[in-house]
Parts: C-alpha cells; structure tokens; sequence
C-alpha cells in the first residue's frame, strides 16, 4: 500500500504545482537606481512563489538571458548537453509595485491584475520611515494578497474605481494613488470584482508589450488583455468643501439606469489621512469592516466541524463536533466534545450505554499554500473530562475522569472547505488510549 501511495502523493503534489498560474513581478517604480528591481527580486522570495509561477521581470531574467545565450552560441558547450530552452510561458497575472508619498507618510502598495479582463483581483499598503525597512514588510505583503487572490470574485458585481476628483487641480498622482487604495480596501470586502482605471493599467500594458514582442514567448501562450466585460458600476470619489470643513463624497453609480446604488461622504482633514479615508468610505460603501481579513488571514484559524473516529476502546466509535478560534498568530483554541457510540465490552449481552467528553486545547500551526490549496500541520495539548455510563448484566456503572491531551493532526483544502485528520494521546496518569479521527471543517 505504502509503494502504491507514495508515488500517487507525489503525482499529486506535482499537478498541483504544474496547475498554478504564472506571475510576471515587474520592478517597483518611484525608487532610484536599482531599488525597484531590488525589491521586486525580494518579492520573489517569499510565499507568493507558493501560490504562483514566476515569470521574472528583473535582473534575474537577464542572468538566464545570458546563460541561455551562452550555451547557444559558445563553441565550448557540447550541443549534446546543452540545457533544453524551451519557450518562456507568458504570465496570466502582473504584480506591480511602487514607492509613494501621501502627504507625510512614505507608502508601499502593491497590485495584482488579471491580464486578460484587466480585473484586480489583490493588493496591500504598508508604511515605511526608511527605505530598508520594505524589506522586512514583504512577508506580510505576500501573505495578505496571497489571502486576497484565493477568494473566487469574478462573479461578483464588476466596479470601475476612477481616479478620486481632487479640488483646485491638485496633482493628478495624488488622485490615481488614493484610487489605489479604495479600489484594495473594496477587494478586501469581497463584495466587488473591481476594475481599475488607475495607471496601475500601464503595467499590464507593459507586460503584454514584453509577451508580444519577446522571442522567448510562444505566441499562443502570450496572454492577451481587453477580453473582460465593461464594467456596469462605476465608483466615483470626489474632494468637497463645505464652509470651514473637508470631505470625500463618493458614490456607487449603475450606468445602465444611471441610479445611485450607494453613497457616503468622510470627513478628512489633509492628505495625511488619505490613507485611513479610503478605509472608512471602503467600508461604508460595502458595509463589511476591515475585520473581515482577520479571519482570511492564513495566520489564523476560525473554523466549525465535525469528524467520526475511533478511541480503540471503549468507546470505540465516536463522533465529534468542535471550533476553532486564533487569539494570536498561528496559535488555535480547539474546544469542543465527543459522544460515545459502542462500548466494546466483551461478555456484555444487551447494554446501554453512552459517554461525553467535553475537551479544550490549545495548539500552534504552520499553513502552506500550493496554488489554489491550503494545509495546516498542528500540535498542541489540553485537557477534557469523560463521563461514561453502561449498564447491563445486572451492572450498573457510571465514572468521571479528568483526561490530559496531547493532540496533533492536518486539514487540508480550498475555499472554506477543509477535511481534517486527527489524533490525539489522552491519560489518566494511570492508563493510556489514542484517538483518530477524520472529518470536515468550515474556516470562515
């Protein structure tokens, strides 16, 4: 069995790995000199490149240009072990970067994009005061688009987020920026697929210009833009005065009846609050709070479920239902109980019986991510109290016993919908038994 599964596992692995879209991550703009290349190449390093094939845009795809070059044209490499070039695969998907300044505060924003239906489909803002700090924001980065590009949105009510109408021609930089962030806070609610007219559209452009012209891409495998559905919605943000007082006013408009569908207004005081603006009226437009992507992020665990298994003694059937929450990162409260269905007792004609044991643990996790897949390896420990009751034969028993846990075990899937393996070692201090069991959890 065991030769028959591991090559099934491996397979498995590889065609979920073979089935990722590919990313072209271009290099970051609004840096000098090497920067914006330098931050794009670390960006390649962290777990988006778990989610993603990457199609380099850098310095990197001009050392394999090289090597690539070399091992064609130089007579000292034998043809016969020349490595195979193939033809570079055009990227589904555009990851662009950029250094900004809004008002006082230095910004860091990422975007990615759909290539062929120019859908945004995630993004992140993070602070910096110096430079080389961005490097230490990047893991973040990659583990909140990461959270945002695994939920399925096409379905959802297209949005054109224009750039924000700023008073007295204020700089059109500053409009398309703030635009950026309402269109990421409105991919965070999940109640849009947005569509930006942003110049975040340039790179796409720029990427399908590098597909089409590049010998290194087949031409039917080139990604081509402009096959997407116009939007039916536009958001439309606009800077007003009214007397001593600032405000964005923003409305949600259907061009087909020309109605407004939602609209709210926030006051700020500069451009400084640019940023926390965006949120607010993100989130009054769509009414779902922020929080939303505390219990998204692959950091936590909020899940209900149920399992059946074994405890290889009485009781040797059970079921369990359970929940799980994340206070902190990478840490989950597992509570929940096990019902006792068949007691196992030799000698025993016609007997009832039944038993609870209520449980708690707490337990640390590691998440990975392959493609459109996630899995959670735990360990942890708590503790539960059985309460078991048989009766028959003239006997009749009742005990309660206080249990120590030392559990571990996996859940794996996609979406909300996970299945789940479990075992768990409980003692009395005077005897010892196993449980495992299998089942499936929703994670909100």
């Amino acid at each position: 069995m065991k030769k028959i599964f591991l090559p099934l596992l491996a397979l498995f692995v590889i065609d979920m790995a073979e089935a990722r879209d590919t990313l072209a991550i271009l290099p970051f703009t609004g840096g000098q000199g090497e920067e914006g290349e330098t931050i794009a190449e670390l960006f390649s390093y962290t777990d988006i490149k778990r989610m993603f094939k990457l199609v380099p845009r850098t310095s990197i795809k001009e050392a394999i240009n090289r090597e690539q070059r070399f091992q064609r044209e130089s007579g000292m490499t034998d043809p016969a072990n020349v490595a195979a070039l193939g033809r570079e695969v055009g990227a589904q998907y555009v990851l662009s970067g950029k250094m900004t300044r809004l008002g006082e505060q230095n910004l860091l924003l990422i975007s990615i994009l759909k290539i062929d239906d120019l859908r945004q489909i995630a993004g992140d803002i993070q602070t910096y005061a110096r430079i080389e700090e961005i490097q230490g924001r990047l893991p973040e980065m990659a583990k909140n688009v990461i959270a945002a590009a695994r939920k399925k949105n096409s379905r959802l009510p297209p949005l054109a987020v224009v750039p924000v109408q700023l008073e007295d021609g204020a700089d059109s930089q500053v409009a398309d920026l703030l635009a950026q962030l309402l269109a990421i806070h409105i991919i965070r609610s999940g109640k849009y697929a947005v569509y930006p007219r942003t110049s975040s559209l340039e790179q796409v452009r720029i990427e399908y210009r590098t597909q089409r012209d590049s010998k290194a891409t087949a031409e039917n495998q080139a990604a081509k833009p402009g096959k997407g559905a116009n939007p039916n919605r536009v958001l439309s943000v606009t800077a007003r005065k009214l007397g001593g007082g600032t405000m964005f006013n923003a409305a949600v408009i259907n061009l087909v009846t020309g109605i407004q569908e939602a609209g709210e207004s926030v006051n700020y005081q500069n451009l400084n609050d640019g940023r926390g603006v965006m949120q607010t009226l993100a989130e009054k437009l769509t009414g779902i709070a922020r929080q939303q992507a505390f219990f998204s992020n692959d950091a936590r665990f909020f899940s209900l479920g149920a399992s059946v298994g074994s405890s290889f003694t009485a009781p040797w059937a059970l079921a369990s239902v359970s929940g799980t929450a994340s206070i902190f990162p990478h840490t989950f409260f597992d509570a929940g109980c096990d019902f006792g269905l068949i007691h196992g007792y030799e000698g025993y004609g016609n007997v009832r019986y039944y038993s609870l044991y209520p449980f708690a643990h707490l337990n640390g996790f590691a998440h990975v991510t392959l493609a459109d897949w996630s899995a959670a390896w735990y360990a942890g420990a708590g503790g539960g109290y059985m309460m078991a009751y048989y009766e028959g034969n003239g006997e009749d028993n009742e005990y309660t016993i206080p249990v120590l846990d030392v559990t571990s075990g996996i859940y794996f899937g996609k979406d909300h919908h996970y299945l789940s393996l479990a075992w768990a070692l409980r003692t009395n201090f005077e005897a010892v038994n196993h449980k495992v069991t299998a089942g499936y959890r929703y994670r909100f």
